[in-house]
């Protein structure tokens, strides 16, 4: 089990955000280097795409653009009323 970002029930699509600093800060890091933060987000992308419908990423430059944002969605398959 994971917790995402955002959750649309109704859908069952996951909106991720990514942003530099998971991959980059030592206080996200953990100790860990960049190739196996990136492995292991790998991973627990695979493992939460398997489970739902929907699922995409986006990084604050899209996220703060609604019409980016819209695009990004509805190219992963997310439906608007």
């Amino acid at each position: 089990m994971y917790y995402v970002d955002l959750y649309w029930p109704d859908q069952d699509f996951v909106l991720e955000f990514d942003g530099k600093g998971k991959y980059t800060d030592p206080l996200y890091m953990a100790g860990r280097s960049a190739s196996e933060v990136v492995y292991e987000e790998k991973r627990r992308e695979d493992e939460i795409r398997a489970q739902v419908r929907g699922m995409t990423r986006v990084d604050w430059g899209v996220a703060a653009s609604p019409t980016r944002l819209e695009r990004r969605l509805r190219a992963a398959g997310f439906v608007f009323p």
